[in-house]
């Protein structure tokens, strides 16, 4: 009859309870008490307003404004964190919050609870007035308060922005300009003794101790980057060498803007766990300076609860040693130089000198022998000059050091077609019929004024080999592939008219001819256009596909669509209202009122979506399987 005081403990309890024991019926009551009761102390005004000590709340009746107490809040944020873990529903993250800011201001008094001169926390919330006691029951409730909350955030992945990897430097965009400016820094260099090159290198080392990893070896690759514009094959010191490879350097915030869009799958290394645990990769969409985009990584465990622990990542970041592909198939290449728009007499001439399967060394070779023989129309052939080196470029592998852990391991755009950013990589572990496993990934390369959809795959996230993707049905971004053949060829989701789902399938991985439309936006929350959210999910039921749509106001929305496990052309299942939407701590921000997710995984009968909100910042949400596939309308 009465809502007293800690009022959320038995919902807790309840949820908690229900939780462990298996009884649906718990917890059901539990969440059912426990939202009633959120509702109950929220103010017109959107402040979390715990019930009144000094009067209560009884049954019909408004809830007494004061006298509000610390462990009300401490309760409601207890358990609203096991509520989200129950199910994943970020209303319960927003109610966490919610509590938690009435401790710093966001209440009826617009005054702090939290004394940070003491560390302590007054008593309460009295009618015009904060209870100036600090006592142990309310210093108690903060902090539980705090670490739950910090425990809360460990598994948000934020941008950090004094992750900042050694990158090579670029003066200028032009590049003879860019190869005279070389020169001058070279001789600048060349005039100091060496007395002046220890002393210069010596401040250099102690600005920068312990910033980066294997600093010398970076260094002196970038010195051999630019060895070929020394003017003598005279000897120089390592101290020297390494003192124009430092010129030739400069810091990049990989991070420092946002930490986006990620896609998750097992990792390959599942040794060391406890039964029901399973390790994970998480890859992100990094934004730092310049809004360059490259792809950095996390990794955690979560348990059989599907309780999640992210792995603390390291602060350094390294970047790769970049390998050429070692060679190309004439008939592909020029075949896709066509398809870019690049067909015609220079190219053929090109082309005409190599042998059917030749190398970047041979095609650099071709074209400076038919950009000779065409002097007088050299910059009426620069534009596809410049394509053909891109697209060349465009594959290409790279390989980090064994010692590197796996957060340290950074994507940065690397060839022409990838300048302006890596985009939204959307990571799947496949499996093919012989039960080898590889990793791929399907991406956006940008180079600012064109998206070029390119696949990367790699055994052990040590290895990367990027390509491009080929044929007439390759356009546009947002590139899923299915974690398996379906029917002996592969499949892929993808939108290539900005609107609309399509269904690709082809016998060669890096070559896709056919598309047709399966989806069309339907509801409010997708009217703009329909997109997907990563990889389709195999279940017994059929093929679970997240989308993102995009309603009024540029709202961005996570929902689900089941296609049929044996002709995915076939949708047989629809979610008519969405998973996950922008809640009041999630729409603001670089991109506000979006929620975006590259790919997701199931655990023990459990829907694991990490998702990026509103562009600055990504975190997780569960949910049970059961109750996704129980809310699928028939399509």
């Amino acid at each position: 009859e009465v809502a007293s005081y800690a009022n959320a403990k038995l919902p807790h309890a309840l949820i908690l309870s229900g939780r462990w024991s298996g009884n649906e019926k718990a917890l059901t009551i539990g969440l059912t008490s426990l939202r009633w009761l959120a509702v109950k102390q929220l103010s017109p005004e959107g402040r979390f307003r715990p019930i009144g000590c000094n009067g209560f709340c009884r049954r019909g009746e408004p809830i007494a404004a004061y006298d509000q107490q610390p462990i009300e809040a401490n309760a409601m944020i207890s358990a609203s964190i096991e509520a989200h873990n129950a199910g994943g529903d970020p209303f319960w993250l927003n109610q966490a919050h919610l509590a938690f800011d009435w401790f710093l201001c966001r209440n009826d008094l617009g005054q702090p609870l939290y004394d940070s001169g003491t560390g302590g926390c007054h008593d309460g919330l009295q009618e015009g007035r904060v209870n100036e006691n600090q006592g142990a029951e309310s210093t108690l409730a903060f902090l539980l308060s705090l670490a739950e909350m910090e425990q809360l955030e460990s598994s948000l992945l934020i941008a950090a922005p004094t992750k900042s990897p050694p990158a090579a430097s670029a003066p200028e965009n032009h590049q003879a300009l860019r190869l005279e400016r070389k020169l001058r820094i070279i001789a600048r260099i060349a005039t100091l003794s060496e007395e002046e090159v220890d002393k210069q290198l010596s401040h250099i080392v102690e600005e920068f101790h312990g910033r980066h990893q294997r600093p010398r070896d970076f260094l002196l690759r970038r010195f051999d980057r630019v060895r070929e514009h020394l003017i003598t094959d005279a000897p120089l010191s390592e101290n020297r060498q390494l003192l124009i490879g430092a010129y030739f350097t400069q810091e990049y915030a990989v991070e420092s803007a946002a930490l986006f869009n990620p896609s998750i799958v097992w990792h390959p290394d599942q040794a060391g766990l406890s039964v029901g645990s399973k390790r994970f990769v998480v890859s992100l969409r990094a934004t730092g300076e310049g809004h360059l985009s490259s792809i950095t990584f996390r990794t955690g465990v979560i348990d059989a609860q599907c309780r999640i622990e992210m792995d603390e990542p390291t602060r350094f970041a390294t970047p790769p040693d970049v390998l050429p592909d070692p060679g190309y198939q004439k008939t592909l290449f020029h075949r896709k130089l066509t398809e870019l728009g690049l067909a015609g007499v220079f190219t053929n001439h090109v082309m005409d000198r190599l042998d059917e399967e030749f190398s970047l060394e041979q095609l650099d070779a071709a074209l400076l022998l038919t950009v000779r023989e065409n002097r007088s129309r050299h910059q009426e052939h620069l534009t596809v000059y410049d394509g053909i080196v891109a697209l060349a470029k465009s594959n290409y592998e790279i390989i980090y050091p064994t010692d590197t852990k796996l957060s340290e391991r950074l994507i940065l755009p690397y060839s022409p077609t990838e300048s302006a950013g890596i985009e939204d990589a959307r990571f799947v572990c496949f499996e093919e019929p012989d039960g080898d496993i590889r990793y791929y990934a399907t991406y956006s390369a940008y180079d600012g004024k064109v998206v070029l959809p390119q696949m990367l795959e790699t055994a052990d996230f040590l290895r990367f080999r990027m390509h491009t993707l080929n044929g007439p049905g390759v356009a546009n971004k947002g590139f899923a592939l299915f974690p398996r053949r379906v029917n002996d060829r592969y499949v892929m989701i993808s939108r290539q008219d900005g609107e609309n789902l399509f269904l690709m399938e082809s016998d060669n991985l890096y070559f896709w001819h056919s598309k047709r439309i399966i989806v069309r936006p339907t509801f409010p929350w997708e009217y703009v256009q329909i997109g997907n959210c990563g990889s389709p999910i195999e279940t017994d039921a059929g093929w679970l596909v997240l989308t993102h749509g995009v309603g009024a106001m540029r709202k961005y929305s996570i929902g689900a669509l089941l296609l049929d496990r044996d002709d995915p052309s076939r949708v047989i299942g629809r979610l008519r209202h969405p998973l996950v939407t922008p809640d009041e701590n999630e729409r603001e921000g670089y991109v506000p009122n979006v929620v975006y997710s590259c790919g997701a995984a199931v655990h023990e009968g459990v829907l694991i979506l990490p998702y990026a909100m509103s562009d600055y910042a990504s975190t997780f949400a569960t949910i049970g399987m059961d109750e996704v596939l129980a809310a699928m309308e028939p399509a």
